[in-house]
């Protein structure tokens, strides 16, 4: 194998960055998936090159970014020489939604995946180790792809000083608002609500009249931030909804077909602000004071009167804290908004089906971005979903534009941004403000990047070498920009970058830069052998007084259980849970 990965040269480097930010718009040839995407499906083999075959996971980010990667990989490559006269490398991408688990017994050698538990693949022989690879300074840089990971990133993916896998994308999950229609319909919180008579005497009181009224601090508690007027507390978020339903705009809306899901996601990201880093962190390390943990005593929340030491042993008490009381409560008012006594969707989130399973979260990705702009429907001012979704949305942005001869409703145009979330109470907001707590989000769906074992020496190198390209900075600042979503590493993004992304996907890493992230990794032995436990559709499970052991809080309410007995529940199940 003859100069294989040395130095790229200047000239190569030169040739990198002259393409090194391809439009998402341009396909490559390939199959074409259900999101726009290609997947490289149709390519055919070059036999006088050497092909390296990489699964990716074509969901909510698709595959035009690993596209993207490939051609410039291969022209980086194009006169590597290889055993058997082969000269240069194919990429023979697969994309699809198969399971890790069951994907990497195929004929794929390099894998980007999704709810992949890597201790169980680690344990099963099943990942190479790409240590020097993660650890050896990127070519032209000063950092290794491990200089680029978090403390409990390291912890989690280096197994005896080895590394088996590398984190892949950020997964986060939480609110979209159209902040075109917030201008418009003036739906921000005023810095000091109407009063009659020392009174709010009607919804409109607490809001601005006019665009150039002061705004509420917002959540973050700090007047003149981006987030000014958005709902600070669960309480105003409430508000909010019922006043854009009273200004014919539908407030929110969600995918129906696994809402159970996609409001569980939501809920996990409550529960995380909450609770912050070092108390969110608790559940995976089960290693500290537990600072708010209580129990229900008259049909509310009371808070212990001391920490308690977390052990292995103790470990069910953090079924028992108080962002979890919190965002079920939270959960539970959305369900009671959505629904009217007749077991009927409300205006709140319309009548076409949050709770009903032919409407998917394309559907509700559809809505929230056509609104009126058929003609027929209203506005929807805040969608639930994972940050992936505006990506995932392409082909809906490009049918809307090709019907109405539109540009402005391109997504490049649209102004949608990542809400911070509302805080459980104004105490929470006033902690924000003066530091002493700080925004906080969680990753939610255990994305990595492996090689499979067993590759001959000169595929371990090629393989290798593509999750190295795939890392560096000039890669990762791609993937955002093609994506509007950031990697799960530390790197920067320039102005350059910055112009190239949609309102929605700069929000989206704007609110990163400002937050503490949670990784929900951890190294002890209850974590390792039990990591399935800990992703967010297995760890709020319930063993209720009314219905027994309920999976889904959300579905719990609609078959009539509280908040306080699931929050009850969620330790009377861990207590029984047969841990491994």
């Amino acid at each position: 194998m003859k100069n294989v990965f040395k130095k790229l040269t200047a000239l190569m480097l030169g040739a990198v960055t002259a393409i090194a930010f391809t439009s998402c718009g341009n396909t490559p040839a390939g199959s074409t998936e259900s999101n726009g995407n290609s997947s490289g499906g149709n390519e055919q083999v070059n036999d006088e090159k050497l092909q390296l075959y990489v699964y990716n996971y074509n969901g909510g980010y698709g595959s035009q970014w690993i596209m993207n990667a490939k051609q410039r990989f291969e022209a980086a490559h194009a006169n590597d020489e290889f055993s058997g006269g082969k000269k240069g490398v194919q990429i023979i991408v697969d994309a699809n939604k198969d399971n890790i688990e069951t994907k990497i017994n195929s004929s794929n050698e390099v894998y980007f995946a999704e709810s992949a538990y890597y201790y169980t693949l680690k344990n099963q022989g099943m990942l190479a180790d790409i240590t020097s690879a993660v650890t050896t300074k990127l070519d032209g840089e000063s950092k290794s792809i491990e200089d680029k990971m978090d403390d409990s990133q390291k912890d989690f993916f280096k197994v005896d000083d080895k590394y088996y896998a590398i984190p892949h994308t950020n997964t986060f999950a939480g609110l979209t608002y159209n902040k075109d229609i917030f201008d418009a319909k003036n739906f921000y919180f005023a810095a000091e609500p109407y009063l009659t008579d020392g009174k709010v005497a009607s919804i409109e009181d607490w809001f601005i009249a006019d665009k150039n009224d002061a705004k509420s601090a917002g959540p973050d508690g700090l007047m003149n931030t981006d987030d000014d007027g958005l709902p600070s507390t669960y309480d105003e978020f409430f508000i909010l909804l019922e006043y854009m339903n009273q200004k014919n705009v539908q407030p929110i809306t969600w995918n129906g077909y696994r809402y159970y899901h996609y409001l569980t996601w939501f809920f996990q990201a409550l529960v995380a602000d909450y609770e912050g880093y070092d108390q969110m962190m608790l559940n995976y390390t089960m290693d500290g004071d537990a600072t708010d943990l209580g129990t229900i005593s008259g049909g509310a929340f009371v808070k212990d009167s001391a920490p308690l030491k977390i052990t292995a042993e103790n470990k069910n008490d953090l079924a028992r804290q108080a962002g979890k009381y919190y965002a079920l409560k939270f959960l539970e008012k959305l369900e009671q908004a959505a629904v009217d006594a007749n077991g009927n969707t409300t205006d709140i989130v319309g009548k076409k089906g949050v709770f009903n399973s032919s409407y998917t979260h394309l559907n509700a990705q559809e809505d929230f971005i056509t609104g009126s702009n058929d003609g027929v429907n209203k506005d929807i001012g805040i969608l639930i979903e994972g940050i992936w979704w505006e990506n995932e949305a392409a082909p809906a942005f490009q049918t809307l534009v090709s019907k109405t001869h539109d540009q402005n409703l391109a997504a490049k145009n649209r102004n949608f941004k990542f809400m911070p979330l509302p805080n459980a109470n104004a105490e929470i907001t006033a902690a924000k403000a003066n530091g002493t707590k700080k925004n906080t989000m969680i990753d939610q769906l255990f994305a990595l990047a492996c090689v499979k074992s067993g590759l001959s020496a000169e595929k371990q190198a090629l393989a290798e070498e593509f999750i190295r390209f795939c890392n560096t900075d000039a890669e990762l600042r791609a993937f955002t920009v093609c994506t509007n979503t950031p990697k799960a590493l530390n790197y920067t993004l320039n102005d350059a970058d910055k112009k190239e992304m949609t309102s929605f996907g700069l929000s989206v890493w704007n609110m990163k830069e400002k937050s503490d992230v949670v990784y929900p990794y951890a190294t002890n032995s209850t974590y390792m052998n039990n990591m399935k436990h800990f992703s967010a559709f297995e760890m709020y499970s319930s063993t209720t007084s009314a219905k027994g052991v309920q999976t889904y809080s959300i579905q719990a309410f609609r078959n009539g259980v509280t908040a306080e007995d699931y929050f009850t529940g969620l330790k009377t199940y861990l207590d029984s849970y047969n841990w491994n």
